[in-house]
C-alpha cells in the first residue's frame, strides 16, 4: 500500500502520495505556513500552490483523486 500525505488547509483536506524526503517535506511545510497561515481563504487554489511549489523548489506532488468522504 502507498503511502499518503494530507494537507488540511482551513477546512479543505488534499491528499498526495508521499514521495517526498524529509528535506522536501520541511520545505512543503514552510511554504503552506508562508502562503496559508493567518490568511483566510475561501478557496485554497491548491493548485496553484502545487505549481508554484515545482516551479519554485522542484517538488512535485501528485494528487489522490478523492471519491467519497465517510463521517461519523
Amino acid at each position: 500500500m502507498d503511502t499518503l500525505m494530507e494537507f488540511s488547509i482551513q477546512g479543505g483536506i488534499f491528499f498526495f502520495y508521499d514521495t517526498l524526503s524529509e528535506e522536501e517535506k520541511e520545505t512543503v511545510r514552510k511554504c503552506m505556513r508562508a502562503r496559508y497561515k493567518g490568511h483566510i481563504v475561501g478557496d485554497p487554489k491548491i493548485d496553484e500552490f502545487l505549481e508554484e511549489l515545482e516551479r519554485d523548489h522542484g517538488i512535485r506532488l501528485k494528487r489522490l483523486p478523492v471519491t467519497s468522504v465517510v463521517a461519523v
